[in-house]
């Protein structure tokens, strides 16, 4: 994905600063940076039908809003209006104060700037467009599978749901994770009280008929991420003793609700009688492998012993798979019998501390890129 954005500003030095930044990292690559020290800089107002997104300083917003008034163009409640549909705009504020819908904060750091900029063109840029390619035969239902333990599947599955959050789409993470790592990257599952799988598992059970309205009333949206789950089981039990069935029917159950366009499923590491069912109830699964040989020859021997047990299952699900790699520990030597769709990169800080969502440049484009996958299958299917 590349992103043209204008930048309106007065103070070089900061500006200066931006750049620098962007070298160092990863975006480098994917952003343009156009910079105007002034609105008169516009030789037309027809260059900002070039740029994806605008970013423009408090103290010349005016002459800004005077230049696109004098050349003919228009503002709605998005952006500045182009041909090719809304710009977003961004109002840098040199003042910490309440901040309005279209403004941020000057002097944070430049990574969480770039952050929130490119959060803003997302939810502008996927609006109604987005939501037309959901009308056709778009994947809905995603899961996160391993045939062992500790692969990655959590972050992984958090930062698509995420992700797909901050495009517009309105995202369910489904937890079926044997033993919930999620609450370490999202506390805020731990609160008690709030509604949990078990009390969903107990509607489905007790009144289907009314499920879809408990999920609309009781489902948490996340703050901070802006995706929608539940706690976790409050019981070791409701979860240890969960069928297959009655894990599909929850599947079911969200999925036909209609309140959400994407489903990212946490599934728990194996290719069982339980896991296999509920992956081909889902669209696409994303089968997440660590690169070294040690790691990758147990998978080998569980994949083959899945087939000799489950062949009927298999069957099903491995036209709807997609490999990848996750390098948690550095560049090892990769199966070269795999074809892998996406590396997860090794990101050094996650080895001493605890990781969080979106934190990491270099992973969250891999992720993106994964997403653009969906998308790309969306297309393709209408």
């Amino acid at each position: 994905m590349s992103i043209t954005f204008a930048v309106i500003a007065s103070d070089i030095e900061y500006v200066t600063r931006m750049l620098s930044y962007m070298k160092a990292s990863p975006i480098y690559h994917t952003w343009r940076l156009q910079l105007y020290t002034n609105a008169e800089r516009l030789q037309h107002i027809t260059e900002l039908e070039r740029v994806e997104l605008i970013l423009v300083e408090e103290a010349l917003l005016p002459s800004f809003l005077a230049r696109v008034e004098a050349g003919g163009g228009h503002l709605d409640d998005q952006g500045y209006r182009s041909k090719q549909g809304s710009i977003p705009l961004a109002v840098l504020v040199a003042h910490r104060r309440e901040m309005h819908e279209r403004e941020l904060y000057k002097f944070q750091s430049v990574s969480s700037l770039l952050h929130q900029l490119q959060q803003r063109y997302e939810r502008v840029k996927s609006g109604q467009g987005k939501r037309q390619i959901m009308l056709q035969e778009q994947p809905r239902t995603v899961a996160m599978c391993s045939t062992l333990e500790q692969c990655g599947k959590t972050m992984m599955s958090l930062h698509m749901a995420t992700i797909l959050a901050n495009k517009g789409y309105r995202v369910f993470y489904c937890n079926f994770e044997l033993w919930n790592t999620s609450e370490v990257l999202l506390p805020q599952l731990k609160v008690r009280g709030t509604a949990s799988y078990s009390d969903l598992l107990y509607i489905v059970k007790s009144n289907a008929s009314q499920a879809a309205d408990w999920l609309a009333e009781h489902a948490l949206l996340e703050p901070t991420y802006h995706i929608h789950t539940l706690r976790a089981f409050q019981h070791e039990a409701d979860r240890s003793l969960l069928s297959t069935e009655d894990a599909r029917e929850l599947l079911r159950t969200i999925d036909s609700s209609g309140l959400y366009d994407y489903i990212i499923v946490d599934m728990p590491a194996g290719l069982t009688s339980w896991t296999l069912p509920v992956l081909a109830a889902c669209d696409v699964n994303y089968m997440l492998m660590l690169p070294q040989p040690s790691w990758q020859h147990k998978h080998n021997m569980a994949v083959a012993y899945a087939e000799q047990q489950h062949s009927e299952w298999i069957a099903q699900v491995n036209h709807k798979r997609w490999y990848v790699l996750n390098e948690p520990y550095g560049n090892c030597q990769n199966d070269p019998k795999v074809m892998f769709h996406e590396h997860l990169p090794h990101i050094e800080a996650w080895q001493a501390n605890e990781p969080a969502l979106l934190e990491s440049v270099s992973y969250r484009a891999a992720i993106e890129r994964c997403v653009q996958h969906l998308m790309h299958i969306g297309e393709k299917a209408g």
